[in-house]
């Protein structure tokens, strides 16, 4: 009981002390007792060890390198309801847009006022839908290019391209405004193709949407539900798909001068084959931080995913006969496969993933880009020859199913 007193009155005492030490001001030493001072003073009860000295100014001192951590989840209910909120604008503006009473009543080109406002509804239509979305894009914080990569560096992503394959953006840009300062005069300058613009206002409005959301949902605040974005861009390619079909009608109707083709449907075409392609890395981004997926599994759905940009570009280029398609495929592939190199890839430089795993990754994008870029070739040399009449327009069924005759064989 003693000892127990003893400690009580040593423990109150120390605690007295430090109150005051902090509290009162200490009153400065005369020069002569400085080197006492810096011997003989206490902290806490115990001797002060004597302070380093300060570095030479020919000395550098590096800070620690930044320790990555994983992407944090999002905060619940906020990026829920977000969440929500964003993909029920999206479908909402899909059911809309694609109402067949709404199509119809977008297709009616004539002014809505002969005199003050010789616009068409389309016209208004595209024109509104295209501002929305340049004020989207110029919206900053999303998570594209270098801050998506440092957000996602915890994560294992196996397909992603490198950062020049999105200089593509430059020409859709650029295409896509002249494209919509051309459509509001296109009564006068071109009205063999003012009926397919006034078919193709509603889908491209419902992609223009889709992306405007996009743009509000690819953000850090998102977190692990990385669904929501690829839905988005999904809805963007399928609108741009239905865009391009409508195009292609007035390719084969004989509507679409040259100028018109540069203008209307090549930047159109760029940007499908583009965000079909982004929905792909979107998609792989998803799996990248799904918790339970193996490094195993993310590898074998990075190489599914070559295989269904492959095909999906073969199957639009050879039905549309469209080699934009394919070769915006290729330039997406190519630079999947470039960002896999020794020299880049982040993987490899921390032995996160075997080599032989990425080699083969590696090979099988940059081969698939070669024959995308091929079957392009192969296309635009098919309509020269038949410009030049050497072969006919039913030639490319016969010959496709003639080479398909001995792969039957084998299976049959």
């Amino acid at each position: 009981m003693r000892s127990i007193s003893l400690a009580l009155v040593l423990l109150g005492s120390a605690a007295l002390s430090q109150l005051g030490s902090a509290a009162l001001p200490q009153a400065p030493l005369r020069r002569g007792n400085q080197d006492v001072e810096q011997a003989l003073r206490t902290r806490g009860g115990g001797w002060r060890s004597k302070q380093p000295p300060p570095p030479s100014p020919h000395e550098i001192v590096e800070p620690p390198a930044p320790v990555s951590s994983p992407l944090p989840a999002p905060a619940l209910p906020h990026a829920n309801l977000k969440a929500v909120a964003i993909l029920s604008a999206a479908v909402g503006s899909w059911a809309v847009l694609r109402a067949p009473e709404v199509r119809t009543w977008f297709q009616d080109v004539s002014p809505l006022h002969s005199k003050y406002f010789p616009l068409s509804r389309h016209q208004v239509l595209i024109f509104l839908a295209w501002l929305t979305n340049k004020i989207a894009v110029r919206v900053p914080g999303r998570s594209d290019g270098k801050s998506w990569k440092d957000a996602m560096a915890s994560p294992v992503r196996f397909f992603t391209p490198s950062g020049y394959a999105f200089a593509i953006w430059a020409p859709i840009f650029l295409g896509e405004l002249m494209l919509t300062f051309y459509q509001l005069g296109s009564s006068r300058l071109a009205p063999a193709l003012h009926p397919y613009l006034a078919r193709i206002a509603p889908p491209l409005a419902q992609a223009f949407a889709a992306q405007s959301l996009w743009c509000l949902a690819f953000r850090p605040w998102v977190g692990r539900m990385q669904f929501v974005p690829t839905a988005l861009l999904a809805m963007t390619a399928v609108g741009l798909s239905r865009v391009h079909t409508i195009l292609r009608e007035g390719v084969a109707a004989g509507a679409m001068r040259p100028w018109d083709y540069v203008i209307v449907h090549l930047p159109l075409s760029l940007h499908f084959g583009w965000i079909t392609c982004a929905t792909l890395v979107n998609l792989n981004g998803w799996f990248a931080v799904a918790p339970s997926l193996r490094t195993g599994d993310k590898l074998g759905l990075a190489l599914a995913s070559v295989n269904v940009a492959v095909t999906l570009g073969g199957q639009i280029t050879l039905a549309s006969g469209d080699p934009v398609i394919a070769l915006v495929v290729a330039w997406a592939l190519y630079a999947v496969a470039d960002d896999l190199l020794p020299s880049k890839s982040i993987l490899r430089k921390n032995g996160l993933v075997g080599d032989d795993a990425l080699d083969c990754l590696e090979i099988s994008a940059r081969v698939s880009a070669f024959l995308q870029a091929g079957l392009a070739g192969a296309v635009m040399l098919w309509k020269l020859l038949l410009r030049a009449g050497v072969v006919a327009p039913g030639d490319a069924v016969r010959l496709m199913t003639a080479a398909y005759e001995p792969v039957k064989s084998l299976f049959t």
